[in-house]
Formats: C-alpha cells, sequence, structure tokens
C-alpha cells in the first residue's frame, strides 16, 4: 500500500471515529515525519495540509468539528450518518432486486415464447 493511501484510510478511520484524535495525531507524527523523502508529491501535500490543520485544532485556533470539516474535502472523504449509509444500501438492494426480477421475466418470455 503506498503511504498516500495509508494517510487517505488513517484519516478515514478518524473521520469515521475508529481513532480518536489523538490516536489520529499519533499516527500521523509517527508514519510522515520524513515525508519529503518519500518521494511522493501525493503523500507529502496531504501530509502538509493534515499538519496545518492539527497544528490550528491542537493551538485551540479550531474545534474538534472544524477539524473533521477541514479534512473531509482536502481528502475527498465524505462521511454519513449510519442512517444515511443505511438508506443507501436498501436503495442499492431494492434496485437489484427490481434488475433481478425484470431478468427473470425476461427469460421466462424467452422459454414461453
Amino acid at each position: 500500500m503506498s503511504l498516500e493511501q495509508d494517510i487517505r484510510d488513517h484519516v478515514g478511520l478518524y473521520l469515521n471515529s475508529f481513532l480518536d484524535v489523538d490516536q489520529f495525531e499519533d499516527w500521523c507524527v509517527a508514519t510522515t515525519w520524513n515525508v519529503e523523502q518519500s518521494g511522493t508529491e501525493g503523500a507529502t501535500d496531504l501530509t502538509f495540509r493534515i499538519e496545518s490543520a492539527l497544528a490550528e485544532f491542537t493551538s485551540g485556533l479550531t474545534t474538534e468539528n472544524e477539524l473533521r470539516h477541514t479534512l473531509a474535502p482536502i481528502l475527498q472523504v465524505q462521511w454519513a450518518s449510519p442512517f444515511e449509509v443505511l438508506d443507501h444500501q436498501v436503495e442499492r438492494l431494492a434496485t437489484r432486486r427490481s434488475s433481478l426480477q425484470f431478468g427473470v421475466r425476461r427469460a421466462r418470455e424467452g422459454v414461453l415464447a
């Protein structure tokens, strides 16, 4: 896994409350302390943007909610409530069921024709 993807994955873990802010910050510091040497521009850019947002938070300039809102669009992560996720899954299942029923109906018509 690339460092850039690993960073994105950990931001997702933080945004979805699998990591608290201290755990996320500790992981970032330990993992990205020499990111300039990694040779990947994407990982370096993400790291500096995250470090900036964390610095504003730890210095009291922003709240944790503002930190989350800052990180979400930077990483193009959309976080949703569990109910929004469930609604989306139900819609997908209903669409699949409808498609399956249409396919079965068409197959029966072909067999009966």
